[in-house]
């Protein structure tokens, strides 16, 4: 694809956290190998005329963050004059509150009630963690009498825990409605709650074997981080089925990992949207249990499991890997949608 951006508006001090996806393997220099790309994948072009498709060269974070909001739709004034695709993305878990316009937004955090004709989820990129367990294929797991979850992560561990955190997220509401408007504060910004509900189900039923290890805190901050990757990759490696819970943002990073890994993912859906679901049937690769269904996701989870054979059980978990690393990866999402072009 040959793709134009503003490469004079890019200043190198600002963080390339900032940059809009498809612009990384481009900027400062082309890096496309660590992208898992080929040059003529994607490539720069200098003149707006040879373009395939333009992006905007900032997510939009950043434009709201500086307050340059009304330069970026300038920006997609100006692409628009080609009615050729313009690419933008909205990162992090909170909803920004992006104008309607005549572009493609990604984001990960979305609502799929509040969905736009444009938008459409994009994965959480994640390193291989066949890489990091230093393993060269995934772990099949045979078919047993009950299903095995696993989940490793952060959860309520009680209702005084609930109310603290509760506190904690009206306080923060507060202070973020006054420091940054932009942000849509009128979802939820937490699913520990669900978390804590849906764990207390699962591990109250006998028709289903748990491995579930509680965190305090997300992302290992209080005990030593390589310890808490492996405990959790770990906890991954040895359970079939993988609990999938959104977080801050309306989506779960888990999600993507438990694909990697060759697993089977339990989303319980708070009004999401999947990448690409308008080609990939999700419900034929998860469990997928609807919020307000959760007094029943023990009798959803067994289910699922006594319909599939064991030869099915199997395959599903390499069907899995294989979506992942086909189209979640950074390289396989680029190349699903350069396909529609």
């Amino acid at each position: 694809m040959k793709s134009f951006f503003s490469h004079s508006d890019i200043l190198e001090s600002v963080h390339r956290s900032y940059l809009s996806e498809w612009v990384k393997p481009l900027f400062p220099e082309p890096r496309h190998a660590i992208y898992g790309l080929e040059p003529k994948d994607l490539e720069y072009c200098k003149e707006q005329s040879e373009a395939d498709a333009f992006l905007l060269p900032f997510n939009w974070n950043y434009y709201f963050e500086e307050g340059e909001v009304q330069d970026a739709m300038a920006l997609i004034k100006e692409y628009q004059y080609w009615n050729k695709p313009i690419y933008t993305w909205a990162v992090g878990d909170y909803t920004l509150k992006i104008p309607i316009g005549e572009f493609i937004l990604f984001r990960q955090s979305a609502y799929k009630s509040y969905r736009r004709k444009n938008e459409h989820a994009c994965p959480v990129i994640i390193r291989d963690p066949l890489d990091y367990l230093n393993i060269s294929e995934i772990k099949i797991l045979p078919k047993e009498e009950k299903p095995k979850i696993g989940f490793c992560g952060l959860a309520e561990s009680n209702w005084i825990d609930g109310s603290l955190r509760a506190g904690k997220t009206s306080m923060s509401k507060l202070i973020n409605s006054i420091s940054k408007p932009y942000l849509d504060l009128s979802t939820p910004i937490s699913g520990t709650r669900i978390r804590r509900k849906v764990l207390k189900h699962l591990s109250s039923s006998n028709a289903i074997e748990t491995d579930f290890q509680i965190r305090s805190s997300s992302g290992g901050q209080k005990i030593n981080s390589n310890t808490y990757k492996q405990e959790f990759w770990k906890n991954m490696l040895e359970s079939p089925y993988a609990l999938c819970v959104r977080g801050t943002g309306n989506y779960s990073a888990r999600f993507y990992e438990a694909m990697a890994m060759g697993r089977i993912p339990i989303l319980v859906n708070t009004d999401c949207i999947l990448p690409l679901d308008n080609e990939i049937d999700w419900k034929q690769h998860c469990i997928w249990v609807e919020v307000y269904e959760l007094d029943n996701i023990c009798d959803r989870i067994n289910t699922f499991h006594r319909m599939l054979s064991n030869d099915d059980y199997e395959q599903l978990q390499i069907q899995n890997r294989k979506i992942w690393f086909d189209k979640m990866t950074f390289h396989g999402f680029f190349k699903s949608n350069m396909r529609k072009i």
